[in-house]
């Protein structure tokens, strides 16, 4: 929209009482090349487009005011259409400027010789007069928007009031009510009232105050205290505020109060939330674990994304929130298992959509993962599932760490730190095309490899006690320990589920035992079938890839040998790396 549109009816009375002022004709041109206003003879053109303003233009142009008191002779007058028939005798065209940018031009124009020899007359002082209106115009302009910015943000300011579950009244230093919100009107049961229609009903202000007029005298540094209005127990607050600037030293009286039975009800859901994981709940006495431990902790309050590998399992997501909650970042950790949501709606999962975007959209749009974990951690698990269309999204979020929702005009900023994990062979899937190369090294940033429980088979007695306890508190059955039966043959187990497996093969045992000690007999029959893992097979295997490698090179000619020297392909050589953990 033009901005001088916004004010044409004050431009127009400003060019006349300029006129008037002045003796002469005024014009007003806006940065379209549209007469805003005219007065006198050009009266009848207001509103049309000018077919010539070179020098309108060059005064917008270069925001300084152009005089032309020759016409024809003027060195902005050699490329105009009208210049050997101009009607313009005299010109003063100030620039109007808005905040830096030019939006129009008010001219003192002559059209004969009598009236173009009293403005010369007295040029220099109309000339200061005239640029004192074009700011008076822009004045205008400002002062226009400052008005619609206060009506809109009263506007939105009455439509968050509305949606708080708070219900709020305002009151002035003398009693009366200045404002209340539709929950206080709710939550007070005056909406019952046959005779009330609208928010603004008089009934409804009167109503309000009877309510709780009476609690404004309260101490305003008191603690929230239970009142009762009506049949509703209430948690009222009341808080004095002065008001900034004010000579007087006005104040007004904020009452705010909420439905006791809801906050009771939510302040039990917050007692028993899940507290934060940390570094303390992932137990091990492994060294090679507390080196990870170590390493995590170290990169945990870097913005970098974090790769988790492992087998399923073996404590990724733990890993995760352990990290999030070092990091000390302010927003939520929010984890999305790729694999778990189905791919029609993963997207809208990931980046949220706007109304309208799809059949079936909510009305308000919903927000994405992306946008819920503001300022917080992103946990992308299973990454490997994500379908190929929209890893490429992904991976633009990544490098420009902005979103836009589906069916959205436009992308707004986010910072996440983002961990993503899996339990496959990325390096594998990047081969075969199931995923893209650059979404990898973007994700492996700092590549964190965590040991499958056959690897740290020290852990067993620690995590057996801790999973005893753990049952003990779920189900009221005490079992003090392990036999050393058990603790011998889970040793030799291979645990291809790793600690999720360990921890149901306990729980089975528990609601099995009939003992205060953990035999054999309450083992799952995967233990019976198989007194000991392949373990000699495996750990042949491990030693001779290790030693190939050593000897070959770790890089990819070394593997390729490998791959050579053992007869199988170099995506398994890839894979073997992975799941027993080699390094150089």
């Amino acid at each position: 929209m033009r901005e001088l549109d916004l004010i044409s009816q004050e431009v127009r009375q400003i060019a006349e009482a300029i006129s008037l002022a002045i003796g002469c004709d005024v014009e007003v041109i806006d940065d379209t090349s549209t007469r805003m206003a005219a007065t006198g003879t050009i009266k009848h053109t207001q509103g049309q487009k000018l077919n010539h303003g070179h020098v309108y233009r060059y005064a917008m142009q270069n925001k300084k005011t152009v005089i032309v008191e020759h016409p024809g002779r003027h060195f902005l007058c050699s490329d105009c259409n009208i210049s050997k028939e101009c009607y313009y005798l005299l010109t003063i065209a100030a620039p109007i400027i808005v905040d830096g940018s030019p939006v129009g031009v008010l001219a003192a124009i002559a059209f004969d010789i009598e009236t173009a020899s009293q403005i010369r007359i007295k040029i220099t002082n109309l000339t200061d007069f005239i640029e004192r209106m074009a700011s008076l115009l822009s004045a205008k302009i400002k002062e226009y928007r400052l008005v619609k910015s206060l009506d809109l943000a009263m506007v939105e300011l009455t439509g968050i009031l509305n949606k708080v579950e708070q219900g709020l009244v305002a009151f002035s230093a003398d009693g009366n009510v200045l404002h209340y919100n539709k929950p206080a009107v709710d939550l007070l049961g005056l909406r019952s009232h046959p005779d009330i229609n609208s928010m603004n009903d008089a009934k409804v202000a009167k109503g309000v105050e009877a309510a709780v007029g009476q609690f404004i005298s309260m101490d305003s540094k008191s603690r929230p205290s239970v009142v009762t209005v009506g049949l509703k127990s209430l948690l009222l607050d009341v808080e004095t505020i002065a008001i900034p600037g004010d000579v007087h030293n006005e104040v007004i009286t904020l009452v705010s109060f909420r439905d006791y039975s809801a906050v009771k009800k939510t302040a039990s859901s917050i007692t028993i939330a899940a507290r934060p994981i940390t570094f303390t709940d992932i137990l091990t006495r492994s060294s090679s674990m507390r080196k990870l431990i170590d390493f995590a902790k170290k990169i945990a309050n870097s913005s970098s994304t974090v790769l988790l590998r492992g087998e399923s399992g073996t404590g990724k997501e733990l890993f995760a929130r352990a990290i999030h909650y070092e990091s000390r970042r302010s927003g939520p950790f929010i984890p999305i298992n790729c694999g778990a949501i189905p791919e029609t709606l993963l997207e809208s999962e990931f980046f949220g959509y706007d109304s309208g975007a799809f059949t079936g959209a909510r009305r308000e749009g919903k927000p994405g993962k992306f946008e819920l974990a503001d300022g917080g951690t992103l946990f992308l698990d299973e990454l490997g599932t994500m379908p190929i269309h929209l890893q490429s999204k992904l991976l633009r979020v990544l490098e420009e760490r902005r979103v836009e929702r589906l069916g959205g005009k436009q992308s707004f900023p986010v910072d996440v730190r983002i961990i993503a994990a899996t339990n496959e062979n990325l390096e594998e899937l990047v081969q075969d095309g199931r995923f893209r190369e650059d979404l990898f090294f973007r994700v492996n940033v700092i590549p964190i490899n965590i040991l499958p429980l056959r690897e740290r088979l020290e852990d067993i007695p620690l995590l057996a006690a801790h999973y005893l306890e753990h049952y003990f508190e779920k189900m009221g059955k005490k079992i003090e320990c392990l036999s050393p039966e058990v603790e011998a043959c889970m040793m030799k187990y291979g645990w291809p589920g790793n600690i999720r497996e360990f921890s149901n093969v306990i729980e089975y045992a528990v609601n099995v035992e009939e003992s205060n000690v953990l035999t054999l007999s309450s083992l799952p029959a995967q233990f019976g079938k198989m007194p000991a893992r392949n373990t000699i097979q495996q750990q042949t295997k491990r030693l001779e890839l290790q030693s190939i490698l050593n000897e070959h090179g770790w890089g990819k000619l070394g593997k390729q040998r490998a791959a050579e020297m053992l007869g199988v392909s170099l995506a398994t050589i890839y894979r073997w790396v992975n799941t027993y953990n080699l390094r150089p």
